[in-house]
């Protein structure tokens, strides 16, 4: 009878431990939302069309977790030949890696904030590249302090990945 109770213990136990150990049943997973630096350039207002190709970022080291994250801007055009309204032209970059075993890149989200003068932010849909991510999320918007509308780019993970790359290209119009 003492054989019987203590293989009702010892059987289910060494069942789920090996089922946890193969990874058939997971632990539950904490989620870490990091905010990396604020990317920041700022150019005196050109007279004249000009090309840049000036590069800022923020790289992000940290417990096994690596974010680099750089803005190349690239072309400023004044008085834009459809309308009347100066753009700069910037492309985003964001790359990320994870080194713990047990984590992944669940997420990236882009986004523009308000800005001090009137601007415009449309992502140019066509030339947004990613790796091992999924569009999930993607809206153009009005960045100045009246009538603001975020502008971004959210992409997802869905295979637990460790590592994600994209690539969005926009411009501002001001």
């Amino acid at each position: 009878m003492k054989a019987l109770f203590v293989l009702s213990i010892v059987v289910p136990v060494s069942l789920l431990t090996t089922l946890r150990f193969v990874g058939v049943i997971r632990e539950p997973s904490v989620t870490e939302v990091m905010t990396l630096d604020t990317v920041k350039w700022s150019h005196v207002r050109p007279s004249d069309s000009l090309h840049f190709y000036d590069q800022v970022g923020a790289p992000y080291f940290d417990n096994g977790i690596s974010a680099d994250v750089h803005v190349l801007v690239i072309y400023y055009s004044e008085s834009h030949s459809r309308s009347d309204d100066d753009y700069l032209r910037m492309l985003i970059v964001v790359n990320s890696t994870v080194t713990n075993l047990n984590g992944f890149i669940e997420s990236v989200y882009v986004v523009f904030h308000k800005d001090l003068q009137p601007s415009f932010v449309d992502w140019i849909q066509t030339s947004l590249e990613f790796s091992n991510l999924s569009l999930v999320g993607l809206a153009s918007g009005r960045t100045s302090e009246q009538g603001s509308k975020e502008a971004y780019v959210r992409l997802a993970d869905d295979n637990r990945s460790t590592g994600a790359f994209s690539k969005e290209l926009q411009n501002g119009v001001f």
